[in-house]
């Protein structure tokens, strides 16, 4: 359970108060008796002074008037005697009974001293002591002296200085405890003010432990607090600016990871594929010459026309690595020039119906009477080149074949070829634009393709600022592009 510290405080400084008080209680209860005895006992000595200096003189009405004063005010009894040797004669007093203090009034005259619990103080001219009064029940201080023809008589009761101490005393202890209330209210509510702007901070720095940043402190105190506060909130800003940066760099590092992997994949793909697509024509071409070496045959012809035959199939695979290395590495730049696109599209479905003489299949076309637009011509005709093989590939047999050309109103062009057939599976549709991707997981050589052909395709379009696209429909598969046109709409 946590503690407040405004609670803490409070209790703390509460605490000393009441100690502090206590003190005090104490100080009054032992030491206030005899600090007020020591003060009674210097106001005697001074009395007895201004009685030795008056009756030098001689007292007369002042003098009496100025010992009542002193007697009121200090709360003595004063007692002045004429004394020689036949008689004492009482010339002043302030209703002090001679009765109570008679027979050490006789000794003191007799001998100098008097019988006293205490003796304080003696000297030649009195002497200043404590005794217990049996008639009064009460402990007196008293000063007997003598000057000159003169004695006197000084006294004063204890009982009235315990008594006022004891007032005192009791007083001290209701203010005490109501000061202690008082103050502890004050000093919580004082806390409180104190300790909110503590408690905020507290509550702030557990959210930044929880990599929450939107709790601010809002005190504008240019104290030490306000300082701490604004420190925390820049603090807080900072962090959650590292942490944004860190969490960016983090999901880069990841990307750059995740990509590095993938490239890893690819490279580990490319490697088998090339060694896959190079390993049969290689060994036909071992194989055959092997054969001619040998004389296995006089028809020399036949196995000439295979090693052609899978020369050139090598051929193919390695012209178009390059082709591809060369355009994704940027040295091939495109070269802008303007042609009709749909001239240029029959000219590629007339070389391309050689493709599909086996089959039983019809090419048809959809597409206004020109369309032109400014691109690098042989590449686009690479990629229409590449759909159309592909597209006599894998046509149904029998089948058809549909091109369609069109352009948008915002200025683009598009290319689409359909053919009737398999359609491809959906979850080989993303990766179909790979290197030596095929949908034909064995690799056969039936279709005679190397599956660098659409990795061109996109290539090349990217290049233009376009993009591919392929679906499959009820009925077969279409391939497409669209580029921009790259001239001004009204020449068509």
């Amino acid at each position: 359970m946590r503690r407040s510290i405004r609670i803490r405080y409070t209790v703390i400084i509460t605490a000393v108060l009441a100690a502090v008080f206590a003190a005090v209680m104490l100080f009054m209860t032992f030491g206030l008796e005899p600090y007020v005895s020591s003060r009674k006992e210097n106001e005697i000595r001074n009395t007895i002074t201004r009685i030795e200096d008056l009756s030098a003189d001689g007292f007369d009405n002042d003098d009496a008037f100025e010992l009542v004063r002193l007697s009121m005010e200090k709360n003595f009894g004063i007692s002045i005697y004429s004394v020689d040797d036949s008689e004492t004669k009482q010339i002043f007093s302030t209703n002090v009974s001679i009765e109570t203090v008679r027979s050490r009034f006789a000794f003191f005259l007799k001998f100098g001293t008097v019988n006293a619990d205490k003796i304080i103080e003696s000297t030649d001219s009195y002497v200043l002591y404590r005794v217990f009064d049996a008639r009064l029940s009460a402990q007196q201080i008293e000063c007997m002296g003598k000057t000159g023809g003169v004695a006197y008589i000084v006294t004063t009761s204890m009982a009235g200085i315990r008594e006022n101490a004891s007032v005192a005393n009791s007083f001290l202890l209701y203010v005490s405890l109501a000061g202690i209330v008082i103050a502890a209210i004050i000093v919580y509510l004082v806390c409180r003010s104190l300790t909110r702007p503590i408690a905020s901070l507290a509550e702030q720095s557990e959210n930044i432990s929880k990599l929450n940043f939107s709790s601010r402190f809002t005190g504008d105190s240019d104290d030490e607090i306000g300082r701490l506060g604004r420190n925390i909130n820049q603090m807080s800003d900072r962090l959650e600016n590292t942490i944004i940066e860190l969490q960016n760099a983090n999901s880069r590092l990841q990307n750059d990871i995740e990509e590095k992997e993938r490239i890893n994949e690819m490279q580990k793909d490319f490697l088998a594929n090339v060694s896959h697509e190079l390993k049969t024509p290689i060994a036909l071409i071992q194989g055959y010459a092997e054969g001619l070496r040998d004389g296995v045959s006089d028809d020399t012809s036949f196995y000439t026309g295979v090693i052609i035959e899978e020369a050139d199939h090598m051929n193919t695979i390695v012209r178009r690595l390059l082709n591809l290395d060369e355009i994704e590495s940027g040295r091939l730049e495109p070269v802008i020039e303007e042609f009709d696109l749909v001239e240029m599209v029959r000219g590629v479905i007339s070389s391309s119906s050689l493709l599909s003489k086996d089959k039983d299949v019809r090419i048809r076309i959809s597409a206004p009477e020109s369309l032109t637009v400014c691109a690098d011509e042989f590449m686009i005709e690479q990629a229409v080149q590449n759909y159309l093989s592909n597209a006599c590939h894998h046509v149904s047999d029998p089948g058809t074949i549909t091109v369609t050309l069109g352009s948008y109103s915002d200025g683009k062009v598009f290319f689409e070829v359909h053919n009737t057939g398999k359609p491809i599976p959906e979850e080989d549709l993303p990766r179909i634009w790979e290197r030596f991707f095929k949908v034909d997981k064995a690799h056969t050589r039936s279709y005679g393709g190397s599956g660098i052909g659409l990795s061109i395709v996109k290539t090349v379009i990217e290049l233009h600022g376009g993009s591919v696209s392929v679906r499959n429909e009820a009925d077969g598969v279409v391939f497409g592009f669209v580029i921009d046109r790259g001239t001004d709409q009204s020449s068509s």
